[in-house]
């Protein structure tokens, strides 16, 4: 099968400068991930799980290493060294990211925001429009809350919110840093349902999920960090 992600000898260390401390999270991590599968990483608390997804996404810079993506826009490329203006363009037109926080615009509405995410896809407003609307409803996010800002949201509505603003790109890489962290029963069936829709639409996923249940039946692979050993799924 047809790599998507592949990742060298990846470390990520971080220091703490006022106790003179470096702690290393993440040392020579080597992993595979091909196009349209799902790669669920598990590994206890602190393990440099999340590390992972964020060096990938850069919000974190790497120590050392490579992690080689077969971009669309510019072909493969290096992630971890890759000029920062491209990295924005990838984040905008192949690369989401869902995490159990949400960062928002101030002054943008719950609606503006998931049309705003649309309309980078280039698909007119009224589209972007109809398209946001209907991933709301789905993910059952009260239509009172449409204009309203963001910041004034409970954690499982704004981590509904951040699912919708990164699904509606239908993207090519989907990096999930415990997207169903503060949601009901009903919620998760929903995220749910999103991502089995958009894992056969041929989006490629890594998640980290501490509901290993949530899982079950979405995963062609689980990386055990720690043991770094590689699981493929029945």
């Amino acid at each position: 099968m047809e790599e998507l992600i592949k990742i060298e000898n990846l470390s990520k260390s971080f220091t703490t400068h006022h106790l003179d401390k470096t702690i290393n999270p993440i040392k020579d991590l080597s992993l595979t991930v091909n196009k349209g599968d799902f790669l669920g990483i598990v590994g206890k608390s602190g393990s440099g799980k999340s590390t992972i997804i964020k060096c990938i996404y850069r919000t974190y810079t790497t120590s050392s290493g490579h992690i080689w993506y077969e971009s669309k826009d510019f072909g493969r490329v290096d992630l971890s060294s890759l000029e920062e203006r491209k990295i924005i363009q990838l984040r905008k037109n192949e690369i989401g990211y869902v995490s159990q926080f949400l960062n928002i615009m101030p002054r943008t509405t719950s609606l503006d925001l998931v049309i705003n995410s649309c309309l980078e896809t280039g698909a007119s407003y009224a589209e972007a429009e109809k398209i946001a609307k209907e991933t709301l409803r789905h993910f059952d996010l009260d239509e009172e809350l449409w204009d309203s800002y963001p910041n004034t949201f409970s954690g499982g509505e704004k981590l509904r919110l951040n699912i919708s603003v990164a699904i509606v790109k239908k993207p090519r890489l989907l990096l999930l840093d415990e997207p169903t962290a503060s949601l009901d029963n009903l919620s998760k069936i929903k995220v749910r349902e999103s991502i089995e829709k958009l894992k056969a639409e041929g989006t490629t996923m890594i998640g980290i999920f501490h509901d290993i249940e949530f899982m079950e039946g979405l995963t062609d692979k689980i990386f055990y960090l720690g043991e770094n050993r590689m699981e493929v799924e029945n």
